[in-house]
């Protein structure tokens, strides 16, 4: 039940988000991080990989979306402008 309401929360913000797509280098950056994680399965969903967090139960195509994050903080969603709404700029 959690991963579906978790899922149609995620198809709503990335309606609201435009539909974007994150570019291959994040995908392959949040993919890496995935792959060194301890819940990472990477035999499940035929192939495609799933988290065992219980509020994820993704795959790699959640890896796409440019609105989703790690639920653990691993990786982060982008903003609208490209930059990384978990990770602040440095102060000067």
């Amino acid at each position: 039940m959690q991963m579906g309401v978790s899922f149609c929360r995620g198809m709503l913000l990335w309606a609201r988000d435009g539909f974007r797509l994150a570019t291959s280098p994040v995908y392959k950056e949040r993919a890496s991080i995935c792959a060194q994680c301890h819940l990472w399965q990477s035999k499940a969903r035929l192939g495609l990989g799933k988290c065992g967090h219980t509020a994820c139960g993704c795959t790699k195509a959640k890896l796409k979306v440019a609105s989703q994050a790690c639920p653990l903080g691993k990786w982060a969603a982008l903003q609208p402008s490209g930059s990384v709404s978990a990770r602040p700029l440095p102060t000067p």
